[in-house]
């Protein structure tokens, strides 16, 4: 199951539960509403699950939805903080290394 499910398909699942909008979910996404509902579409499908109900234009997170909203709360927290401790250690890794010709050292 899990080969079909993509992390495109869950950090836009994430944006609509988070903003309750397809609308503020594409615009903080950068993308069209209608990529953002095929997404949704899509990890629905995959999933055989109805993660929202459509009430009067408003998307409502059904039981199944909050379940995987916290999954992917936390999720996307931890994947966060390992690509953060993965740049710390690029930086810490870097040393400076010096080297002159041997004339210039001994005039020194």
């Amino acid at each position: 199951m899990i080969e079909k499910i993509s992390l495109n398909s869950l950090k836009f699942f994430y944006y609509v539960a988070q903003h309750g909008s397809v609308t503020l979910a594409s615009q903080k996404l950068f993308v069209t509403q209608s990529a953002v509902s095929k997404q949704i579409k899509n990890l629905e499908d995959a999933l055989g699950l109805i993660l929202f109900d459509r009430v009067n234009k408003k998307l409502v997170l059904t039981s199944n939805g909050s379940l995987l909203f916290a999954c992917c709360q936390q999720i996307f927290a931890k994947l966060d903080d390992c690509l953060v401790d993965l740049k710390n250690q690029q930086y810490e890794k870097k040393q400076l290394v010096l080297s002159c010709e041997p004339t210039i050292s001994m005039k020194c």
